[in-house]
């Protein structure tokens, strides 16, 4: 998952790459880290893998090269994400195979689950953390990014997605942020409703890339749509409610518009029950998913409740069809992903 959460002043330092008439030694979007930032960023790392590691998460680290074909081939990032990856050809002198430098953190430890499931009978771990950077290229902002994460995979009967969820609360707790508040939506929505249509697939798959990109223009283009189905997508794109009633609610209505839906719906109601329980706020925008492919259900965001308008501190979500689409055998996987520039930066500020 590609954490964002950074704040604005994060990215000042890298806007102007010419000072004084002087072109800057640093590459545009590269930062140095002082000993006081290095210092919060420790802090940070320490709690996260001793949260992690409470729970039974292993550590790992892939390589920051991965090739290409790891992301088109499963179709595993958007387009608009494809083209902000680092690409080159790995060069020997006589030929040489397309890679990036990793775009997604999830992806390259998918990959390293397949490799270690075709290795032995049994994963050396299921559920794994790492801290790690990503790089994305664009115009302005940080284009190193350092996360930290935790995945599992393989239907460990304990991690369920409220699970998860709990985790990174209790990750922020630990670093004392607080008054948190989690959005919550599911990609197999959108998926359902345009697998409805006389779309093809691959017009099918364009307009859900325009649609977790939150391209409003879409809905002027999808006259292939039934009604019921036109009817369903409006009110996935215009709805949000905070509370058990309200995800009931749109159980009823788009379920009977679409039953096919109505499997993911009834997911959502029981991940709403958990976290209402549990007394951890949550709000419903049942469309409002994250740039990537492999997203297969529920996905989820966890913000300031007063600043919900503010890129959140983590993202993550179900996707249980990645490990699959990279040729390993059919296996459950949920995760998440913080940014711990962001997360430092926020550390800074607190002590100043």
């Amino acid at each position: 998952m590609f954490g964002q959460g950074a704040e604005n002043n994060i990215h000042e330092q890298n806007q102007v790459d010419i000072t004084d008439g002087l072109r800057s030694l640093r590459s545009p979007g590269m930062r140095d880290r002082d000993s006081v930032y290095m210092a919060h960023f420790r802090e940070i790392e320490r709690t996260f893998l001793e949260v992690s590691e409470r729970s039974g998460f292993k550590e790992i680290r892939t390589p920051t090269l991965e090739p290409l074909h790891l992301y088109t081939t499963a179709e595993t990032l958007t387009p608009k994400a494809l083209e902000e990856a680092y690409s080159f050809v790995d060069w020997d002198g006589w030929s040489g195979e397309r890679v990036v430098m990793r775009p997604d953190a999830t992806i390259s430890a998918a990959r390293w689950y397949v490799e270690n499931m075709e290795k032995d009978s049994a994963p050396p771990a299921d559920c794994i953390s790492y801290v790690q950077p990503a790089y994305r290229f664009t115009p302005t902002g940080d284009r190193e990014i350092w996360q930290c994460g935790l995945e599992c995979f393989g239907g460990v009967s304990s991690v369920t997605d409220v699970h998860m969820i709990k985790l990174a609360i209790q990750f922020l707790g630990s670093l004392g942020i607080s008054n948190l508040v989690v959005a919550l939506a599911d990609s197999s929505l959108l998926r359902l409703i345009l697998g409805s249509s006389e779309f093809s697939y691959e017009e099918s798959l364009k307009l859900y890339d325009r649609l977790i990109e939150l391209d409003a223009s879409v809905m002027d283009e999808t006259s292939n749509l039934s009604s019921t189905a036109r009817q369903a997508l409006e009110l996935l794109m215009n709805i949000q409610g905070d509370s058990v009633e309200f995800t009931k609610n749109i159980r009823t209505t788009i379920g009977s518009l679409l039953p096919s839906t109505t499997d993911s719906l009834d997911n959502m109601i029981m991940i709403t029950q958990e976290l209402a329980e549990s007394s951890i706020p949550f709000v419903i925008r049942p469309a409002i998913t994250r740039s990537f492919e492999y997203y297969t259900g529920v996905t989820f965001s966890i913000s300031d409740a007063k600043k919900e308008t503010q890129t959140p501190y983590i993202l993550g979500g179900r996707y249980d069809s990645l490990i699959k689409a990279l040729g390993g055998e059919d296996a459950t996987a949920v995760g998440w992903t913080a940014n711990m520039d962001a997360l430092t930066s926020l550390s800074i500020s607190a002590t100043d």
